[in-house]
């Protein structure tokens, strides 16, 4: 493996890390609401020899993929009727189950160039049976599968087509949106693309520098719901991407002994705060944890990351910054 295609990798999640952070708190609250509806609240930490969480912010619930090592048998049948979520928009797919029903993916903007030879994969791919893919944007990243359980499954399609009313949003709608709202323009970042696909309807919408635009014009409805649903999309890659349940409470348990550790004064991190996951080609794991909590006055951001390297050894680190206010607001 090359020193070159190492740092190559290193940029591109560095950058992903910064592009995704301002985006954090506008999509945790868009998002609150709307998945109360169709998740199992996440217990609260009950730790009160610590600062408290931002009061404006409440804890929002999980959403739980079901990870590849559930089996077939175990699935809730397609046809149950009482299992299904009631939806305005008949979630009915192809009879090509080759064909993907969600896609998320990143394209364009500023980014290092590809080995020769290599080809990027789209960042998540749902299929109807279930089926998650993630992808890579570097040789030396793993594609990771997965499973949607297929009542989670029709829940997230649900929140996409009901709750933030995707059919309704076209990227020219998006683009004028935030024209009227007088942003600046922002050179070099790339492009979210949301794709659905379902028997009856498909759309495909992309959002010029959305985790740029998110903290200022996350009020704007059209921004407010792609914001929602990528949120919510990044949350299915990062479960898929851990393998398990059980790695994704080990990673949570290790930052949060980090935590005790530092004797700071930032609360417990939940899963809710689980913001990235990567696996490696030569076994490495990786793991973020994002949350915003007040100081006294203050506005603070608390990053941790979970690693396991190539040999095994699982390791936690925090940092912890004040967050600054944004123009205008």
């Amino acid at each position: 493996m090359s020193c070159l295609a190492t740092i190559r990798t290193c940029v591109f999640v560095a950058t992903l890390l910064v592009l995704t952070t301002p985006a954090f708190s506008q999509e945790k609250k868009l998002t609150e609401a709307r998945e109360l509806q169709l998740t199992a609240p996440v217990e609260p930490n009950g730790n009160a020899n610590r600062r408290n969480p931002r009061p404006d912010v409440p804890p929002m619930p999980m959403p739980e993929p079901r990870m590849e090592n559930k089996t077939a048998g175990a699935k809730t049948p397609a046809n149950n009727a009482l299992s299904k979520p009631q939806t305005e928009i008949k979630i009915e797919f192809a009879e090509d189950a080759s064909q993907p029903v969600l896609v998320m993916d990143v394209v364009g903007g500023f980014r290092m160039k590809s080995p020769d030879g290599f080809e990027p994969t789209p960042m998540l791919q749902i299929f109807s049976d279930g089926r998650v893919l993630t992808g890579r944007k570097s040789p030396l990243v793993k594609e990771v599968k997965g499973q949607l359980d297929l009542v989670d499954l029709q829940s997230l399609l649900v929140f996409v087509s009901d709750d933030c009313r995707f059919f309704d949003i076209t990227s020219e709608m998006v683009k004028s949106d935030l024209e009227a709202n007088r942003i600046g323009r922002i050179m070099d970042a790339g492009t979210t693309e949301v794709t659905v696909n379902l028997k009856e309807h498909s759309n495909r919408v992309g959002v010029y520098a959305l985790p740029n635009v998110a903290g200022k014009f996350a009020n704007v409805p059209s921004v407010g719901s792609m914001i929602a649903i990528t949120s919510r999309c990044r949350r299915v890659i990062s479960m898929t991407r851990l393998g398990s349940e059980k790695e994704a409470m080990n990673a949570l348990q290790s930052v949060n002994k980090s935590v005790a550790n530092e004797d700071s004064d930032v609360p417990e991190f939940t899963l809710v705060n689980l913001q990235y996951a990567e696996q490696f080609v030569d076994g490495r794991r990786t793991a973020t944890f994002v949350q915003e909590f007040t100081d006294g006055e203050k506005n603070m951001m608390a990053h941790a990351t979970y690693q396991i390297d190539a040999k095994g050894i699982d390791s936690a680190t925090l940092s912890v910054v004040e967050q600054r206010k944004q123009r205008g607001r």
